[in-house]
């Protein structure tokens, strides 16, 4: 058994040695220029991801607002309730309890509206900045001369050089465009 994947690798190398029975000889390979760019490390760097950032930052705080101030008009009313609710009337009470329960809904309703507006708005915000960072990476393999530029972060880059990370330039003509438009 052994024996026989021995053989069997001899030939495969033996052939991969004799240039004619090669798949592509030296002769006609391209010269191949590889480099990477690690996307998130560009938005986190970059001017424009920094701004935009910062501006999802505000929309967050503003939509925590807007929840902190439901919240407070319901704990405020659920207060008044539990120190009045001896003095009600069954049917007041009632009344009362169900208007709470109705606001404690549409507090947490509001809530989770606001979360995902939050997170449709992030998507958004990072698919913007991606496209444009595609583009600036695109002009700077062309005129590289790059034949292929992969992510960094991608499950498939087991191992790359930092001698061929293009993150900086792309980085630097990233907000180079940006302060151009």
């Amino acid at each position: 058994m052994i024996t026989k994947y021995f053989s069997l690798l001899l030939f495969v190398l033996i052939c991969l040695s004799v240039p004619g029975l090669s798949a592509q000889s030296e002769a006609s390979s391209p010269d191949v220029r590889v480099a990477y760019v690690d996307v998130q490390k560009a938005l986190a760097e970059s001017v424009a991801g920094k701004k935009a950032q910062k501006d999802y930052e505000k929309e967050v705080l503003q939509a925590q607002k807007d929840i902190d101030v439901k919240k407070g008009d319901f704990e405020s009313k659920k207060e008044q309730f539990t120190k009045q609710k001896d003095s009600l009337s069954q049917d007041a009470r009632a009344k009362r309890e169900e208007e709470l329960l109705q606001m404690e809904r549409d507090l947490k309703r509001k809530f989770q509206d606001s979360q995902e507006m939050l997170r449709r708005r992030n998507a958004q915000i990072v698919s913007e900045l991606v496209k444009k960072i595609q583009d600036v990476v695109s002009e700077v393999g062309k005129e590289d001369g790059f034949t292929l530029i992969v992510e960094r972060s991608g499950q498939s880059v087991l191992y790359a050089d930092a001698d061929i990370d293009i993150t900086p330039k792309v980085v630097q003509r990233f907000d180079a465009s940006a302060i151009g438009k």
